[in-house]
């Protein structure tokens, strides 16, 4: 009987090294990013997941014992650069080990960061028709109170009543997550009003 047990418990242990010391190389497609992040999150790896575009471009996410700490892509880093990747459907991956860890950008658990960054997603994917609405600033008599950032300042500075937010978008060249976010600052700050074109 003891025989039995110990060859069983040494299969388990042959899979267990296979599967945790597979080579996670590949092309996006067949599967995917947020399938290799639970892999990755499930299997506890420490390292990063680059995905180069067929453009050149690449994305990279971080990983401490399965955690994503940090991910950057061509445009942002840290939750926007998760949700940018995530809308990655076509290119090369290959996750690397033994390297050197980045200071952490994304400070919560993979699960959170993912449904974080899926939110993110939804508010590009669904914000396709909001493009066409054209942002008119509404400044009242006490908004000499309200500070502005750089990048909210460039948004307004552009909304000139006639411009859709696609128009205004082009012309500032932000990406289209962190755009939105903005966008939607403002809309809750009370700043701007979108009416349709």
């Amino acid at each position: 009987m003891s025989s039995k047990i110990d060859a069983r418990s040494l299969y388990i242990k042959e899979i267990f090294w296979y599967i945790f010391n597979m080579k996670l190389k590949g092309e996006l497609g067949i599967i995917e990013v947020s399938s290799l992040i639970q892999t990755i999150n499930q299997l506890r790896k420490t390292g990063k997941l680059e995905i180069l575009l067929p453009d050149g471009d690449k994305g990279e996410i971080f990983f401490d014992n399965g955690e994503i700490i940090h991910a950057h892509s061509p445009d942002n880093f840290g939750l926007e650069a998760l949700a940018e990747i995530l809308l990655f459907k076509e290119g090369e991956f290959n996750f690397k080990e033994n390297i050197i860890l980045p200071a952490p950008s994304i400070k919560m658990g993979t699960e959170r960061a993912i449904i974080e960054a899926i939110s993110m997603v939804d508010e590009v994917q669904g914000g396709d028709d909001i493009f066409s609405k054209v942002p008119e600033v509404t400044f009242g008599s006490d908004d000499s109170k309200i500070s502005l950032d750089a990048d909210e300042l460039a948004i307004l500075m552009k909304s000139n009543g006639k411009r859709t937010l696609s128009e205004v978008l082009s012309e500032i060249g932000m990406d289209r997550v962190k755009f939105l976010k903005i966008i939607d600052q403002l809309l809750k700050k009370g700043i701007i009003t979108l009416r349709k074109e």
